[in-house]
């Protein structure tokens, strides 16, 4: 499902650069640049939207699978009377759940970054894009209105973005160091 996906924004993106390279060698009309700096702006917030969808639907998942590691690392450590950390180690079904719920882990703080990367690009794309509006408005009044600062600064942005939202949602090994397993035994152990 995830192959698809990436495939899918591949190709979006490819449509979307398609349709900038040839916006960018139409008349250059001030107007008709807001008007499609506005399409690119709606057109990254959906792509971004999609982005942030799929890496919420991944965060549930994965937290829901850390709560069942969780559940069974308490109950083999009730079932075999585990103590400390190393007899746990000693217990190959806890140590795996360890190692496993290490990795998960991992991932949910990797997602939570992206999540939070997503929503800021959202709310910057949202601002630009009511700066789009508003010249678009100015625009009607003055012909001559100078937006090449603006449209300069929303290319960067959709560029950035979309880069961004093309990036893998995860990465092995994991960019943040996953807790210790020693650490993850000792939440579990004062959790009950």
């Amino acid at each position: 499902m995830m192959v698809l996906l990436i495939r899918k924004t591949t190709e979006i993106v490819g449509w979307i650069l398609l349709a900038v390279c040839a916006c960018l060698a139409s008349d250059g009309e001030p107007g008709g640049e807001l008007n499609r700096a506005l399409e690119e702006i709606k057109s990254t917030a959906r792509l971004i939207d999609d982005r942030s969808a799929t890496a919420a639907a991944v965060q549930g998942q994965l937290q829901v699978q850390a709560e069942a590691l969780s559940a069974e690392i308490r109950q083999e450590r009730r079932r075999c009377s585990a103590g400390s950390f190393q007899q746990a180690l000693q217990i190959n079904r806890i140590r795996y759940d360890l190692l496993a719920l290490q990795q998960v882990t991992g991932y949910l703080g990797q997602l939570e970054e992206r999540l939070s990367h997503l929503r800021t690009a959202a709310n910057t794309l949202n601002v630009y894009r009511d700066q789009v509006r508003d010249d678009r408005l100015i625009l009607q009044a003055l012909n001559d209105l100078d937006s090449s600062e603006l449209l300069r600064q929303v290319q960067e942005a959709v560029g950035e973005y979309r880069r961004q939202s093309g990036a893998p949602l995860l990465k092995v090994p994991a960019a943040h160091r996953p807790p210790e397993l020693e650490m993850l035994w000792n939440d579990l152990v004062k959790a009950h």
